[in-house]
């Protein structure tokens, strides 16, 4: 069974609507810190249906919106989704890794439609761009990042994108036919639209257990953390001195233990418990600078 083409467009800008509604109805009571790449990642969202309702009105709209303004709403959802992902990992995103895509696919799209009018040419030179657009959002979350689930499955589903694409413009660029149609239904057509409609709901679940686990590991360091001085508080210190025992006592080892005692703190407390607190942030200071 053939896939239709405009079924598939149709679908993919519901989808991605609604992924788009479902993520501000979810995510909108997260703590300020996830906001900055909550609120990218939700523009890349909604972007991506309007772009779907443009290109699917190809033959109904000028071919300048349908295809080239198309592809560049579609390229710019994909940047901000790339610019979310950086901003979540605190790695700041250049304005050339991120508007340069779209830009250059807008001009494949211009000379490949009005200069030398070939729809091979579109999928070559555009197909690529996407899918490094989409390796890019894979290898943020695959190299130098947690191995964690979420950033395993948000990352491997724009890498096989990107791998899908790829295959595309292998497929078209190497076979002697080409379609004389955007939307004639092929098998490499049926996996380019498949990925084109699953992507937001499978990237947005991904990016939402992304915030969740930032959540969790959050109220972790806040458990186990004292705010005061950045140190383990009684809690954590208790727990981590019964693993080091046990592993202590298990293989053998000896262990040390080095207390430290402020003298006349009590003194110094007295003056006011900022003073108290200044006098603890330096002794952790010294401590960590020395040992």
């Amino acid at each position: 069974m053939s896939l239709d083409i405009h079924s598939a467009v149709t679908l993919s800008a519901v989808l991605a609507l609604l992924m788009g509604i479902s993520l501000r109805y979810v995510l909108r009571d997260y703590p300020a810190m996830l906001w900055p790449s909550i609120r990218l990642w939700f523009f890349g969202t909604f972007l991506q249906p309007l772009g779907w309702v443009l290109y699917g009105l190809r033959g109904e709209v000028p071919d300048f919106v349908a295809i080239v303004l198309s592809n560049m709403v579609l390229s710019l959802a994909f940047a901000k989704l790339f610019q979310a992902l950086r901003s979540f990992v605190s790695r700041p995103a250049s304005a050339i890794l991120v508007y340069a895509p779209a830009v250059v696919v807008g001009l494949a799209e211009i000379v490949f439609t009005y200069v030398f009018p070939s729809i091979r040419g579109r999928v070559v030179s555009v197909s690529p761009l996407i899918a490094f657009q989409f390796a890019a959002c894979a290898a943020t979350m695959l190299i130098g990042s947690p191995r964690r689930r979420s950033y395993v499955l948000t990352g491997v589903s724009f890498a096989l994108s990107a791998c899908v694409l790829l295959l595309r413009t292998l497929y078209e660029g190497l076979r002697t036919g080409t379609l004389p149609s955007a939307f004639i239904a092929s098998p490499m057509q049926t996996a380019v639209f498949a990925v084109g409609t699953f992507l937001p709901a499978i990237s947005t679940f991904g990016f939402v257990l992304l915030c969740n686990d930032r959540l969790n590991l959050e109220l972790v360091r806040q458990a186990t953390i004292d705010p005061l001085t950045g140190i383990s508080n009684r809690r954590a210190l208790g727990e981590e001195c019964g693993r080091v025992i046990a592993t202590a006592r298990r293989r053998g080892h000896r262990l040390a233990v080095l207390l430290v005692d402020v003298d006349h703190f009590k003194v110094i407390n007295d003056y006011g418990h900022a003073s108290g607190d200044s006098v603890l942030q330096m002794l952790v200071g010294t401590l960590r600078s020395e040992l």
